[in-house]
This record gives C-alpha cells, structure tokens and sequence, in this order.
C-alpha cells in the first residue's frame, strides 16, 4: 500500500506510483470535484497511523540493488501492466500497476499496484468512492473460488484503499488467468462489478521478479 498511500496523499510519485482513483462510475460516484494540490495532499489526523504504517512498509520492500546500466528509474509497459523502479535514497524500489479510465470522461475509475514481499506480491488496490465500505471487496481470478473478503483499510481524496496481499498460489493463479473480477457492493445494496485486465501480468511479474533481486 506505500507509494500508492503517499502519492495519493501528494508525495513524489514513482512511475507507476502514479495512481489517482478519482473516478466517475455512472450512478455509484458523482463527478469530480476539482481539488487543488493542497487539498489533495491534506492528511486527516486519524490517517496518520496509515502513513506511518506505508512508510514502514517501504523500507521493507525496497532492495539494495541497483537499475541496469546505471539508471535512477525505469518504466515498461507489458500489454496492460506497467513496471515500474525508482531510486529512494540508497535502495531501489519496483512495482507493477495498472490503472482504468472512464472511456468518455478520461478519469480514472480503478487503479492497483503490486510489489514483491518475499514470495507473495502486496500491495493496493483503489476503487472509487460511493461503496458500501463494511462490505469489503472480494477478488476473483475468471471463475476460480472466490477470494477471501478483503476489507478497505481507509479512503483518501482520491479514492478508497483495500491492502492486497497474494499469496504463491495466487500469483501463479493470476499469471495463467484472463481477468481478476471485482466485486464490491454500491451503498445503496446493488452490486458493482469491476475487472483487472491480466494481459502482461506474468511478463511483469517475471520482471519485477528480475528487478527487484
């Protein structure tokens, strides 16, 4: 959840940290408000816990290595996922995202981004506002089972935040799959159906893979 938590709370992005959910959904969200910089980067004090927990979490996920021939920041586009490393401070750090937007509008109405913690990938997934927040989101790569309820942990200017964390057979699940469903629920009881595109996600999985050693 780091870069995406502070990007959204307006710190340097990160290439494919740059993820921004405010969405227009016909019927679940109204349109954007137009905020300013400022406001988009003010933090409610109940959020700072949050922060506190993101910044953590990136350290932890950064490496010591660094980026071929030399480089302070790389981004690549695998089909419909972006990888993408930057330099912070003595480490690097490399993540894969992908983000949607409304076809008329051009506003975002989804965005998720992934990072290798030991042999799982975690991270973020933000969806926009107008959901039933108790609940929660349930994934589901094509028809497989579905996943365990994943509980939003808190909602920022630009959307609300869902910690994702995948397991070994998840990934592997979701490089041979097509699509990862998203089910949530509007807050008017009616169910809202999303969709990440897995086109390239195992190419930039293997890649993260690469980078990240």
């Amino acid at each position: 959840m780091n870069a995406i938590v502070q990007y959204l709370l307006g710190a340097a992005a990160l290439g494919a940290g740059a993820i921004a959910a405010m969405a227009v959904i016909p019927g679940l969200v109204a349109e954007s408000t137009g905020q300013s910089q400022a406001e988009a980067s003010f933090i409610a004090p109940a959020q700072a816990e949050t922060v506190k927990v993101a910044q953590a979490e990136t350290a932890q996920a950064a490496t010591s290595g660094s980026l071929p021939g030399g480089a302070t920041s790389i981004r690549e586009t695998h089909q419909d996922w972006v990888v993408s490393c930057g330099k912070q401070g003595d480490a690097t750090r490399c993540v894969i995202s992908q983000q949607q937007q409304n076809a008329q509008s051009r506003q975002r109405i989804l965005a998720i981004e992934l990072q290798r913690s030991g042999d799982q990938l975690t991270g973020a997934l933000v969806l926009p506002f107008g959901l039933a927040l108790d609940s929660g989101v349930t994934l589901q790569v094509d028809d497989a089972s579905p996943l365990p309820v994943v509980r939003f942990r808190t909602c920022l200017p630009a959307g609300c935040v869902a910690p994702l964390a995948f397991k070994p057979e998840t990934v592997q699940a979701l490089s041979r799959g097509a699509a990862l469903k998203i089910n949530a629920v509007a807050d008017g009881g009616k169910p809202v159906a999303m969709s990440v595109s897995l086109k390239g996600f195992s190419a930039a999985r293997d890649r993260l893979e690469a980078l990240s050693k």
